[in-house]
């Protein structure tokens, strides 16, 4: 899942340090680290709780969401709104991550703190 954003990463350095690198691939290995970040969780949910299915697609949404405004970034970059989308999505998927964390994998193991039940939506 990581690879693609690293990859990307290292491609933007590259441009930074300008070795050729062709404009705008940045921006698209972007778009596709959060297509292929979409695709990864949506192939995530075979045999899960429907609570786990459901906060999974949950961010599934938010992570298409990313997606999509880093597509309309690339098609007009000097549109702050398409920045802020991409900034807002990134920012309520990595909220979704913590939320979902403490749902799915609860921090401690008393019994008084598991009380998700998974079939309860």
């Amino acid at each position: 899942m990581y690879t693609p954003f690293i990859i990307g990463g290292l491609v933007e350095l590259l441009r930074y340090k300008k070795y050729g690198v062709p404009p705008k691939l940045e921006w698209f290995l972007g778009c596709f680290a959060f297509l292929n970040e979409a695709f990864i969780f949506a192939y995530h949910l075979h045999g899960k709780d429907p609570l786990d299915v459901h906060m999974h697609v949950l961010l599934i949404y938010v992570i298409l969401g990313c997606f999509l405004f880093g597509c309309l970034e690339i098609y007009n970059p000097n549109e702050i709104l398409f920045t802020y989308g991409r900034i807002l999505c990134t920012l309520w998927q990595a909220t979704w991550f913590v939320e979902i964390g403490f749902v799915i994998f609860t921090p401690d193991d008393r019994p008084d703190l598991r009380t998700w039940d998974a079939y309860d939506l």
